[in-house]
């Protein structure tokens, strides 16, 4: 267990060659310090080190050396960091090697990384000289690890990383999926001819069954509407741009026939007019099937099977060219705006989750607001990024996209977080564990006689909320649940009935309109 470990280290620790614990670091301080401020989902992992001949029970006393390592999270790519390697043979020279090769095989084999790094440090040697010792810089260099950059610390240590990447073609396994405690996706494709005088006939298609009880995103709907709005004016120019200008809602103009105009989405796309682009969705105008598909393949990944995507509606668009440098687009043909995003998260301060059963996960509470502390605010790992939840009252189900948009923002003013730390009534929350991707009800709104004109637009929704299992090395926490339960904590409530799940990005905070939302209803929805 974490209470456990400092000791056992301790008389461990005694056992390592100099040479090792010079070069590599092999400090208790450094364990700790890098445990102290990692975040659950890059919680270290320990293996001891054993011939893989033997049938013996490994502890400590018996190990030949120990690993650990760590997941570290990067903006567009993961790495694996070696926090300790070490060895206690007289022949370590000999077994260092292996030991490294074994290790790098298993950080790919376990964690979703591009690459491995470890920081070998310098010393001054018996020779006087100031360098890493060369017995242990050797292994790494044969072991395909290369020079990556230097580390100078405060205290005046200079360290070079060295970086081993992920090779396929070097029979390193394939980069296993990233679980993450909560998925969203959603993907819209709106497709559009430029030379229609006039909106396609089922432009005004109803909904499948399906797809009414899950309505769209209407973030991406807006920011798709607004790209094409923006390639108009490219093609057509400043007069393009001078129709499509956003003015006052045009129910203002006391028409009542324009009063659809004033819906949410587009009173939204108004706002993006005036404001730029949100780099958090993405958007992209297409006139080929094979890419429309491969977009969907992105923004939806984790969430739905190729038999999800396929269910996509695509006008008939002709296939890709062979030839780079020829299209087989007609001009003037049909084309797809296509639009989507794809969040993954991790709860914050959740070693994991504390699962309840097979379909539940505990997740802790950040804070709680409204009266009876109707909504739940729940932290997640990334600092932009928050979530919150709360049960949906009966007959609710069927809430159309607008409705179901500004109700997040009714929700969000009225109940904003005011109950946090000891004034919680509850510490956490438990979830269903439920997978989620469906036709979500897709609508286009009126935005005028001058607006372009779009045919039917389709749409798939993602979620996925499931357990991540703690990694194989992690060291056994304290009970939280149980030492909750003896000081009395109340018992986390059980969203078991629909719920609205909805995020929120700090980018977003001018628009006051939620990343994501969905009604999750657990009776309807596969287990993940």
């Amino acid at each position: 267990t974490v209470d456990e470990m400092p000791a056992i280290f301790a008389a461990y620790a005694a056992r390592i060659p100099s040479e090792i614990a010079q070069a590599l670091d092999c400090t208790w301080e450094l364990l700790q310090k890098t445990s102290e401020t990692t975040s659950a989902a890059e919680v270290l992992q320990w293996f001891w080190l054993v011939d893989e001949a033997s049938d013996e029970e490994c502890v400590a006393d018996s190990s030949l050396g120990l690993a650990v390592f760590r997941l570290v999270r990067g903006a567009s790519a993961n790495h694996g960091q070696v926090l300790h390697l070490s060895l206690t043979a007289p022949t370590w020279r000999a077994e260092l090697e292996p030991a490294l090769q074994a290790l790098r095989k298993q950080m790919f084999l376990d964690l979703p990384i591009n690459a491995v790094r470890a920081t070998l440090w310098y010393s001054t040697l018996e020779d006087g000289k100031f360098k890493i010792h060369p017995d242990v810089e050797a292994p790494f260099k044969s072991s395909l690890f290369r020079w990556f950059q230097l580390c100078n610390t405060k205290d005046g240590r200079r360290g070079q990383i060295m970086a081993s990447r992920r090779f396929p073609e070097n029979c390193d396994p394939p980069a296993p999926e990233e679980v993450l405690d909560l998925r969203l996706g959603s993907c819209l494709f709106l497709p559009y001819d430029p030379a229609a005088a006039e909106a396609p006939a089922d432009a005004e298609a109803a909904p499948g069954e399906e797809a009414a009880r899950f309505p769209g995103n209407g973030l991406v709907m807006a920011e798709c509407m607004r790209r094409r709005a923006l390639l108009q004016k490219d093609a057509d120019g400043a007069a393009a741009d001078a129709a499509a200008a956003p003015g006052e809602c045009p129910s203002q103009s006391g028409n009542a026939a324009d009063a659809d105009d004033c819906s949410f989405v587009s009173e939204l796309y108004r706002k993006l007019r005036r404001r730029g682009t949100v780099s958090l969705v993405r958007s992209s105008d297409f006139g080929h099937a094979e890419e429309c598909t491969t977009f969907a393949e992105q923004c939806l990944e984790g969430l739905g099977g190729s038999a999800d995507i396929s269910s996509l509606a695509l006008p008939p668009l002709p296939p890709q060219a062979t030839d780079d440098a020829t299209s087989s687009t007609a001009p003037g043909g049909p084309r797809v705006m296509c639009g989507g995003l794809t969040v993954g998260v991790n709860w914050k301060k959740a070693a994991g989750g504390t699962s309840v059963d097979a379909n539940w996960t505990h997740v802790p509470v950040h804070a709680t607001g409204g009266d009876d502390s109707a909504v739940v605010y729940l932290a997640t790992e990334d600092d932009d990024i928050f979530v919150s939840i709360w049960r949906l009252q009966d007959g609710a189900r069927g809430m159309a996209r607008d409705d179901l948009y500004r109700h997040c923002q009714s929700m969000l003013r009225e109940c904003p977080p005011s109950k946090v730390g000891e004034d919680r009534p509850f510490c956490e929350v438990a979830l269903p564990n439920v997978k989620l991707c469906v036709a979500a009800g897709a609508a286009v709104p009126r935005m005028g006689e001058n607006a372009q004109v779009f045919g039917a637009p389709s749409e798939l929704l993602g979620l996925r909320l499931a357990v991540r299992p703690p990694p194989a090395g992690a060291l056994r926490p304290v009970a939280a649940t149980a030492a909750a339960k003896a000081d009395g904590a109340a018992a986390a409530p059980r969203f078991d009935a629909d719920f609205v799940l909805c995020a929120w990005h700090a980018k977003l905070e001018d628009l006051e309109v939620p990343l994501f939302a969905v009604v999750v209803q657990p009776d309807a929805m596969t287990v993940a």
